[in-house]
């Protein structure tokens, strides 16, 4: 029976690629794909013609999803950069079939019933967007969450799932459902351990039951740059000065801090702790951390201009990093590093604030998504 079980769930993840991969395929073509080449994306899909450039999917997503009645809507227009549309992609070693995230729609999956392009998977629990550091997505595959600043309520603004988008949690934000600029879970120990800074006043604060409720542990810490969580008992903050920057720990739930380090950062993010190494992505490269965040340093050559956070191939050999020229690759366990996907000339992956990148090792694609609402992708 087991064996019959894994056979099915093989089965299954296939159909999603497949079936992602044809709908993101529309957009990469003027002309029109037949039912049986969109099944068959290997044999005729204009994206396998094109590897090697970047694709504007956008318009083929939100062209299906309107079809299903599903339209993007966006709470506040700050300006003309500030655009409704696809607002994320959601993909990682351990969900290898993408979700997207639609503004003020919540999070979806290719759907697997006839006629129905799109399924939604948090059940009605995020109509967020994450528009400044993104989500932390356990690469061990525990767990994800999604951290934005602003939602419709004070239960969907942020929401995290445990196993693989069957149940969702949101996060309590709030009275103006105002959420958080950045986050950090402890996924080893279930994530129940959260800590965040929240967006509108800066407050700095820990939840030890998923996001319900939250200790303050500082006013205004508004130049909070990075968070983390080594464990539930290991709290990390990095804090932007005006010409340095520094990194901190915690071991007594924040009451007392210890610095550790000295690093810039070029933007918000957070610790990603994979097989219970650390690892922190700042202005000159990747810091590790092998001892719960006590002791920081370089594996190797430094590399500049990196913006997200890690995400992992096979093993942890092999890293990727969102900067801010393209993405940055390393299989060496970040001793050496070379430009993986440039963003080349193509002004329009940069029109958008706080754009955000991220990479499928499954099949080695590459996608950026930004605040006006615009997604590409870019198959190597």
């Amino acid at each position: 029976m087991q064996a019959h079980g894994n056979l099915a769930a093989m089965l299954s993840n296939a159909f999603l690629r497949l079936s992602f991969l044809s709908l993101i395929a529309l957009a990469a073509s003027s002309s029109a794909v037949s039912a049986e080449d969109a099944a068959n994306p290997s044999a005729s899909s204009p994206l396998k013609t094109r590897r090697g450039e970047w694709v504007n999917i956008s318009e083929s997503l939100l062209t299906n999803l309107a079809r299903q009645g599903v339209q993007p809507k966006i709470k506040f227009k700050y300006d003309s950069t500030n655009g409704a549309g696809v607002c994320g992609i959601l993909v990682d070693r351990s969900l290898p079939n993408p979700w997207i995230v639609i503004h003020g729609q919540g999070v979806w999956k290719p759907g697997g019933g006839a006629g129905i392009a799109f399924e939604r998977v948090d059940g009605g629990k995020y109509d967020g967007y994450y528009e400044n550091a993104g989500p932390d997505i356990d690469p061990e595959g525990r767990g994800l969450c999604l951290f934005s600043i602003q939602g419709w309520t004070t239960n969907s603004t942020c929401a995290l799932t445990r196993d693989g988008g069957k149940t969702w949690n949101s996060l309590t934000t709030d009275d103006h459902a105002f959420g958080y600029d950045v986050g950090a879970v402890d996924w080893a120990g279930g994530g129940m351990t959260i800590l965040a800074k929240k967006h509108h006043n800066g407050d700095l604060v820990l939840s030890r039951d998923g996001g319900q409720t939250w200790t303050l542990l500082g006013k205004g810490e508004s130049k909070i740059a990075v968070l983390g969580l080594i464990g539930a008992d290991v709290l990390i903050k990095g804090v932007k000065g005006t010409n340095s920057s520094e990194l901190f720990r915690s071991t007594d739930a924040g009451q007392t801090w210890v610095k550790v380090a000295d690093c810039q950062f070029n933007r918000i993010g957070h610790v990603v702790v994979f097989h219970g190494v650390a690892y922190l992505t700042t202005q000159t490269g990747v810091l590790v951390s092998r001892d719960r965040g006590e002791h920081w340093s370089l594996p190797g050559q430094e590399c500049s201009g990196l913006r997200g956070p890690v995400m992992f191939g096979k093993d942890d050999q092999h890293l990727v990093v969102y900067g801010a020229g393209g993405f940055s690759e390393s299989k060496d366990g970040g001793r050496t590093w070379t430009l993986a996907v440039s963003f080349g000339e193509d002004p329009a992956l940069r029109t958008g604030r706080f754009e955000y990148g991220i990479w499928n090792p499954g099949d080695n694609s590459f996608y950026i998504t930004h605040i006006a609402g615009q997604a590409f992708r870019y198959e190597r």
